[in-house]
């Protein structure tokens, strides 16, 4: 079982591919040392704190997350102030973004084109793969590796991506928006081959939920 990635604050990140430009021999030996980090995961449980700052907010939205893996299965969860703000569950065929507020869940056929944009990239695809569809920098700042990873499609709506690892794991992420809005996450817990059951795995809905297409929008 191969795990290629981190994990997810939204939803799958795969943006189109476009054959221009090249990583350079650094980048291109980081990304075959994360892959190969990651090779023997069959499991993830993270836990992270996410801010939003948004142009529309006075103040940053600050909300806990956790996100379980297994396999190919996923469920996450962020709260705020002690309530579900939306839950995200991915398997083999679909990703399903639910908003217990709207009592509405928007679903993502995974074999019929390109997922929804996400944050920042997750399970994808082999991690080498980035560097067709971003163009990507690496530096070293305080200590930690950091990826920025730039979007090639002109119609993503990120700006760009910065990533932070220690020893491959991903301790921080930033996403910068092209109206000038940011998702930040801190990673509390990393903790790889954690046990998770299929009850954590699992997505409950209540009965009158509402089904959205969530590549055209349209309710089902």
């Amino acid at each position: 079982m191969r795990i290629e990635a981190a994990f997810v604050c939204v939803v799958l990140a795969a943006l189109p591919a476009r054959a221009e430009g090249e990583a350079s021999p650094e980048v291109k030996a980081f990304l075959q040392g994360w892959g190969e980090a990651m090779a023997e995961v069959e499991s993830l449980r993270v836990r992270f704190t996410q801010t939003k700052t948004l142009r529309l907010l006075k103040k940053p939205r600050v909300s806990q997350g956790l996100t379980v893996l297994r396999g190919r299965r996923l469920h996450m969860t962020v709260t705020r102030d002690g309530e579900p703000e939306i839950e995200l569950a991915v398997d083999a065929e679909r990703a399903r973004l639910y908003y217990p507020k709207r009592q509405t869940v928007e679903v993502f056929a995974l074999d019929g084109g390109p997922p929804p944009e996400s944050p920042f990239p997750l399970f994808s695809g082999d991690v080498a793969e980035l560097e067709t569809t971003h163009d990507l920098e690496l530096r070293d700042v305080d200590g930690l590796t950091e990826l920025v990873l730039v979007p090639r499609d002109p119609e993503s709506k990120t700006q760009r991506v910065v990533m932070r690892f220690k020893d491959y794991r991903v301790v921080a992420v930033e996403q910068t928006t092209r109206r000038g809005d940011t998702v930040s996450i801190q990673v509390q817990e990393f903790a790889v081959n954690a046990e998770v059951t299929d009850a954590e795995l699992e997505l409950d809905l209540p009965a009158d939920v509402k089904v959205v297409d969530g590549v055209r929008g349209g309710a089902r």
